[in-house]
Order: C-alpha cells, then sequence, then structure tokens
C-alpha cells in the first residue's frame, strides 16, 4: 500500500509540481536525496535509534556539503541528441571530452524548455539561417531542405487525394509547415493534436513555415495525446495527417500500432483519407516491411508515396528516407485536372514549388509508388520472417522494441540501408496511369505524358522506373524520337 501510494504521489507531483515549476534536473537531486536518506535510514534500522538519526544527519551533512558543487547542465550538450547523432561525431572529434564546446562551436540554442512530456529545443548551425526543432535531442521538425519537402508533402498529397475535404486533423505540430501547407486549401476546419505545449511555445522560431496560421479562425490546436484525442472524438475527419516523431521512442510508438490505425480509421467521414508519415532512415528493411504490412492489414486501400531526393539536377543527391502511407475504405483516383489547377493556384502551387522538388503536376504524380497489388507483391518477397511478416501491435509492439537497436548503426551503414531500400521500392513500383484521371490514352499525347514522366523518375533516381516509362513510350507510339532519343541517352548514362 505504502509503494502504491508512493508511486501515484511521485508522479502526480512530478508532473504537476516540480517539473511544471522547478524544471528537470532540481527534482533529480531532491529524489536522489530522499534516496539517500531512505537508505541511510535501511542500513541503520537494527541499530539504535542515536545510530539511525546519526546516519540520517550524516547524509543530510554530506548532501549540503555537495550543494556549493552543483553546476546546471549545459542545455546545448543536453538537447544535442548524443544518443542519435553520436556515432556521426567520432571521427570529427580527436577529444571525445571536448565534445560540449565544440556543439557550441558549431550550433546556437536559441530556445529551451523543459515540457511536461519533453525537453523542446531550438538550434541552429553557426553561419546558417535555417533552424531545427530537438524533441530529447532528436531533431524532429525544421528549415532544412529535407524537412521542407517531407513536411509539405505529407498535407498536400492526401488533400489533392480528397476530392473535396472540409475537415482535417494533423497529428503534431512540428514547425507547424504540415498544418500551414493543409490550410491552403479550402477546409472548413483545420485541427492540430500536439502533446507538448513547449513546442507550440517555439513555433515563432519557424513563422516562415507556419505562416499566419495561428491567426486563422479555422485552425485549432489541442495539447493531449493524439491517440485518447481520436478515441474522444466523435470523428467524421476527411483527411487525418499522421506525422508523429520516430517509431523507435516509447509512447510515439503507440502512433504505428495496428489498434491505432484502426481507431483512425473509424474516425474517418464516408470517404475519408488517412495520411501517414513514416521513415526508413535508420531501420532495418524488414522493419519498415513490418510496418507497412500493419497498414495494409487494417486499410482497404492503401497506396505509398516516396519523398524524392533532394539536391541538384546532376551529382550527388541527399536521400532523406520518408515516405507517406494513404489508406481509404474507398478507392479514389487522382484527378489530374484538378492537380493542374493546383500549380496553377497561387497558395498551392507556391507551396509546393517552395520545396525544390514539386515544380509542376508530373513531379508530384512520379512520387506515388505503389497500391495495394504491388505493395503485397513487395512484401511478399521477404524472408527475414518465416512464418510471415509480424504486425506492429499494442500486444506486440514489434518496433518499439526493435527499433531502437538501430540507434547504434553507423552513419555509412544506415545510408546504404536506406538508399537499397529505396531502390528496391522503386524497382517494385507499379503504373501509376490507372491512379490519374484524364489520363492521356494512345498516340503521341501519352508517349509525351510517359516521356516527362521519365524525366521525373531521373531527377528522383530511379532508374527502373525510367527504362519502363520510355519502354511503354516507345510501344505506344513508336514514331515518337524524342522517347528513343531519351531511351539511348539514358542507356548510355547507365
Amino acid at each position: 500500500a505504502w509503494n502504491t501510494a508512493g508511486a501515484i504521489a511521485g508522479a502526480l507531483a512530478a508532473d504537476l509540481v516540480l517539473v511544471r515549476h522547478l524544471g528537470l534536473q532540481p527534482p533529480y537531486l531532491a529524489f536522489a536525496g530522499l534516496l539517500l536518506a531512505g537508505g541511510a535510514w535501511a542500513l541503520a534500522s537494527e541499530s539504535r535509534p542515536l545510530v539511525q538519526a546519526a546516519a540520517l544527519l550524516g547524509t543530510a551533512a554530506a548532501a549540503g556539503a555537495l550543494v556549493p558543487l552543483w553546476t546546471p547542465w549545459d542545455p546545448v550538450l543536453a538537447t544535442s541528441g548524443v544518443h542519435r547523432y553520436g556515432l556521426e561525431w567520432t571521427h570529427r572529434l580527436e577529444q571525445p571530452l571536448r565534445l560540449a564546446s565544440w556543439l557550441r562551436e558549431q550550433r546556437t540554442l536559441l530556445f529551451y524548455r523543459e515540457g511536461r512530456e519533453a525537453v523542446v529545443a531550438v538550434s541552429t548551425p553557426v553561419g546558417s539561417p535555417r533552424s531545427f526543432l530537438s524533441i530529447n535531442g532528436k531533431t524532429d521538425a525544421g528549415g532544412g531542405v529535407e524537412d521542407v519537402v517531407q513536411q509539405k508533402f505529407l498535407a498536400h498529397v492526401p488533400l489533392l487525394l480528397h476530392p473535396s475535404a472540409r475537415r482535417a486533423l494533423v497529428v503534431g505540430w512540428g514547425s507547424g509547415a504540415t498544418a500551414a501547407s493543409a490550410a491552403l486549401y479550402p477546409l472548413e476546419s483545420l485541427e492540430c493534436v500536439e502533446i507538448e505545449p513547449a513546442t507550440w511555445e517555439a513555433a515563432p522560431f519557424f513563422a516562415e513555415l507556419s505562416g499566419g496560421l495561428k491567426d486563422d479562425p479555422r485552425f485549432r490546436i489541442t495539447f493531449r495525446d493524439a491517440r485518447n484525442h481520436l478515441l474522444r472524438s466523435p470523428g467524421g475527419y476527411d483527411v487525418i495527417l499522421s506525422e508523429p516523431s520516430n517509431a523507435w521512442i516509447s509512447g510515439v510508438s503507440n502512433l504505428f500500432t495496428r489498434e491505432f490505425h484502426q481507431t483512425a480509421l473509424s474516425r474517418l467521414a464516408p470517404g475519408g483519407l488517412f495520411g501517414q508519415w513514416f521513415h526508413y532512415y535508420g531501420l532495418e528493411p524488414r522493419d519498415v516491411k513490418v510496418e507497412i504490412a500493419t497498414f495494409l492489414s487494417v486499410f482497404p486501400h492503401v497506396s505509398l508515396w516516396l519523398a524524392p531526393p533532394v539536391g541538384p539536377e546532376t551529382g550527388v543527391k541527399n536521400l532523406a528516407a520518408d515516405l507517406l502511407l494513404g489508406g481509404r475504405c474507398e478507392e479514389q483516383p487522382l484527378d489530374r485536372p484538378r492537380l493542374e489547377r493546383a500549380f496553377a493556384d497561387p497558395g498551392i502551387g507556391s507551396d509546393l514549388r517552395a520545396t525544390g522538388v514539386f515544380a509542376d503536376a508530373p513531379t508530384l504524380v512520379a512520387s506515388w509508388t505503389m497500391g495495394r497489388e504491388e505493395i503485397e507483391h513487395w512484401l511478399a518477397d521477404e524472408k527475414a520472417f518465416p512464418r510471415g511478416l509480424p504486425l506492429n501491435t499494442d500486444d506486440h509492439p514489434h518496433l518499439e522494441f526493435v527499433a531502437p537497436r538501430r540507434n547504434v548503426m553507423g552513419p555509412a551503414r544506415a545510408a546504404r540501408l536506406a538508399t537499397a531500400l529505396y531502390g528496391e521500392m522503386a524497382a517494385a513500383a507499379g503504373d501509376v496511369r490507372p491512379l490519374l484521371t484524364s489520363a492521356p490514352a494512345g498516340g503521341a499525347a501519352e508517349a509525351a505524358f510517359l516521356r516527362a514522366l521519365a524525366d521525373r523518375y531521373v531527377a528522383a533516381v530511379q532508374p527502373e522506373r525510367v527504362a519502363r516509362a520510355l519502354d511503354t513510350a516507345v510501344g505506344v507510339f513508336p514514331g515518337d524520337a524524342r522517347a528513343w532519343e531519351s531511351m539511348g541517352s539514358f542507356a548510355l548514362d547507365r
């Protein structure tokens, strides 16, 4: 009974009083003192009362003597994410004990808040105008090119797939870029659910990404756990966009289970769509396939979209290794004329072009990679699980226990795995034309459309799709000289 009462009182005191008013470090010291005192009392419990009193007084005196030596921890070091990025720094530091001073030379801390759920920080690299949001040291959003692409990508694809979305929910505020992109569409209400209020406090540092969303009368933010929020919600959402942190983080992993996806599906309006961000950096391929198989087990109609690599037209591109899973009950094609109108729209079009990747409608179409049939065929080749791919469920949270082990993966191996998996998914990709309405059929028009797709696949570094698109182009219109020329140039480059 005492143990239970203490556990309850300690949790309430930490959440409601200590961390909120004192921060994280002083309560640590207070609890350490209590444990030391309790240990001293226990050691002296069979002694005379005088000895017990002396033990407690000695412990108190020792703690008091150490207090002047206490110094607050370095917020730059504490928010650097050594657990996540340390392996990337080992080759850059001749003296590892200089890590704190080296980090202060590399970055400037703009914001630091010890919130109820996490430590939130905003920093900027020295000499760079870009800022980055970190949660418990893990970079989760920011103004980097790769971050901007995936944050906007997650909003635009589902809202372009839905013919007339009116209510939307965004899971996770981050930098606000996803919610701001969603607000460009003619929604009647836009809701965001965020578990940590300190993330919202950091919003002014990303005003160029979130825009004037805070003043938009359609927008409302709720500070609550997203899963409980959906369970308590009456539903009726046309689009739900889920962009939490990584699946290897305890607590966040609950937003990638089958049961969460089932809850989200139950809160969609008829014709609604659920968009799930997922990453494949720092993971083994089989981990990614487990999450995709879990998603596939819930939603009848599924599509997989790959965020393209960014960088120069020629040369090495940077692969952020992000993907989008779209799930719904009804099959819904992508309206090509509507897509063209979106790129012509001053707000939506300029926001898409601001990514530096999605310059026109074919670039967005080219990011579609697989439908349900292609995904099932791709997953069937997995040999790592002889009994079949497990599902990530509440009772068997596969990713929560497996994915954290990948954090000790060296950056070179992580990059090789991500690049290989990107190529594997691109090689397994299907034909996007059945997804499109009003796609040109036959003759020179269809060949020109396929050539345009091939050009985008070249930019996305997907050679198998380039070859298939050009082969199909000369198949539907053998007289297309430009398609033959592209085939020759592509073959020569390869």
